[in-house]
């Protein structure tokens, strides 16, 4: 484990020791929108179960992310980016890939990923199944599910994952697993090689456990960023986060004991229109709302969609 991602974990761990026992400060949702965009009124997402950003529907890519989402019923939709500048209307219509019931029930854990050098602009999906099967996904698109590739069997207590341009090769095909007990793993080029070139960044750290993971490109480095967020509501950035457990730079989005302990969903992508990313949030209550233009300097302002 590096020395700076030691002294992160040990910060977090020193952090959630002074708020424990303390009251939780209550969670303080913005101002109502009274008209919600018709696409997103259409999402029950008090039962999204995942939700991951992507380019799912145009080979060309625009501006803004569609948004790929399963609810506990299992049927799957995507919300196709908006070409328009309204803010609070980042997605134009919904295309519903899967009904309910289907094996999409049964998704665990869900990140997008780009595997294929030939995959023509869109992206696809990487998911742990309540199996521990881990199963990666070529493409995915409005017509459906492009080549699936079993990475391995078994990763019951593979909890969070994140698929992202972790490595050299320039594609987004590198994983990272925080794990049930706590301890981080990365696996690198996932669709050449499955599991097998695996590091391990942390063994079991009790301040990691239940820790939920990103990928997103927030500060246009030739790596990813991993954004982490802990259950006690602390959340940060590892910028240019790599495979070997080094990163660039390391920054704040969050305190210990902040309302993003109430954040049970988050994606990175562009949906506030312009090409810099934003980080959308599903919150407990079935709330949605995204954060513009994330970067090194922390979050900006907030556009409330659902709450």
């Amino acid at each position: 484990m590096t020395s700076r991602l030691r002294t992160t974990l040990a910060g977090a761990a020193a952090a959630a020791a002074v708020v424990v026992g303390a009251a939780a400060p209550g969670f303080a949702a913005p101002a109502p929108n009274p008209a919600p965009n018709p696409v997103i009124a259409s999402v029950d997402w008090k039962n999204v179960a995942h939700a991951v950003s992507g380019n799912f529907t145009s080979p060309t890519g625009g501006e803004r992310r569609d948004l790929f989402i399963v609810l506990t019923d299992g049927s799957a939709s995507i919300l196709k980016g908006s070409a328009h500048e309204d803010a609070k209307a980042p997605f134009s219509s919904k295309v519903q890939v899967a009904p309910a019931g289907s094996y999409w029930k049964n998704a665990a854990a869900l990140s997008n990923s780009n595997v294929q050098p030939n995959s023509k602009g869109l992206d696809g999906l990487t998911v742990r199944w309540n199996t521990g099967k881990i199963s990666t996904y070529a493409t995915a698109s409005e017509t459906g599910f492009g080549e699936e590739r079993a990475l391995t069997y078994g990763w019951t207590n593979a909890r969070s994952i994140s698929v992202g341009r972790h490595s050299s090769n320039g594609l987004r095909d590198d994983m990272v697993v925080v794990w049930l007990d706590g301890s981080m793993s990365t696996y690198t080029d996932v669709w050449d090689n499955g599991v097998s070139k695996e590091t391990q960044i942390t063994k079991a750290e009790p301040v990691m456990v239940g820790t939920q993971l990103t990928s997103g490109s927030l500060t246009n480095r030739d790596r990813d960023d991993l954004i982490l967020r802990w259950t006690n509501g602390m959340s940060g950035v590892m910028a240019g986060f790599q495979t070997n457990g080094s990163y660039d730079q390391d920054f704040d989005l969050r305190a210990p004991g902040s309302a993003w302990k109430y954040a049970q969903i988050m994606a990175a992508g562009s949906f506030g229109g312009g090409p810099a990313q934003d980080l959308l949030v599903r919150w407990a209550d079935g709330n949605l709302s995204y954060y513009v233009d994330v970067d090194a300097t922390g979050t900006h302002s907030e556009v409330q969609l659902v709450g």
